[in-house]
């Protein structure tokens, strides 16, 4: 590469300098995915108490996970992957896909649809 070659290169470095590292950074985490994550350690910590841990402190720990899938369900899809992730939460990793009193699998079905464009 020669003297002239540079001089041609030149502006171009300085466009390159003058973008953002933040364009080339990881997409930001969703608040569906963080409240996912904070649920799946909690969830796992559920299904890990051990048999011998009375009643009242399990049933207590069920309901905090029931009360952190709500507030997670609550949380508009931002992306595909929100509504996976809401999906496998509802489905408990699917391992139960029954439906609730607040038809909560059709509203996560729906929120994907829609990001997706899909129309029923």
């Amino acid at each position: 590469m020669n003297r002239r070659d540079m001089i041609k290169i030149a502006p171009m470095a300085a466009c390159a300098a003058a973008v953002s590292t933040a364009a080339f950074s990881a997409p930001q985490e969703t608040p569906v995915a963080i409240a996912y994550r904070e649920w799946a350690a909690f969830a796992a910590a559920v299904h890990g108490a051990p048999r011998e841990m009375p009643d009242k402190l399990f049933d207590a720990m069920c309901d905090k996970r029931h009360d952190m899938e709500r507030a997670m369900f609550a949380i508009p899809a931002v992306t595909i992957n929100d509504t996976m992730l809401k999906l496998l939460a509802y489905t408990d990793h699917a391992n139960d896909f029954t439906s609730d009193g607040d038809n909560t699998p059709e509203k996560i079905l729906r929120e994907g649809m829609a990001l997706m464009g899909v129309t029923a």
